[in-house]
């Protein structure tokens, strides 16, 4: 049994801007919530742009529109 809660999609990326810096990360799923994960961090996205932290937005998402929806409360979910 694996312990890893978060599934790498592999090869999916997304830039996260925090106080004008920007960092690539990997991106990850729990069922079908997307998260950016940076070393031992994790932000839920939003269809906004906006992240779980407060002072982090994401941009350049790889994944394809085609592939994403939105729960009720504007959460980034990947198409299955």
């Amino acid at each position: 049994m694996s312990d890893n809660v978060f599934t790498t999609l592999m090869g999916e990326t997304c830039l996260l801007v925090s106080n004008g810096v920007y960092q690539q990360a990997n991106v990850y799923r729990i069922g079908n919530d997307l998260f950016a994960g940076k070393g031992s961090r994790f932000y839920r996205l939003y269809k906004s742009g906006a992240t779980s932290h407060p002072n982090t937005r994401f941009d350049r998402l790889t994944l394809a529109d085609d592939q994403l929806s939105t729960d009720q409360f504007g959460r980034l979910q990947i198409i299955t």
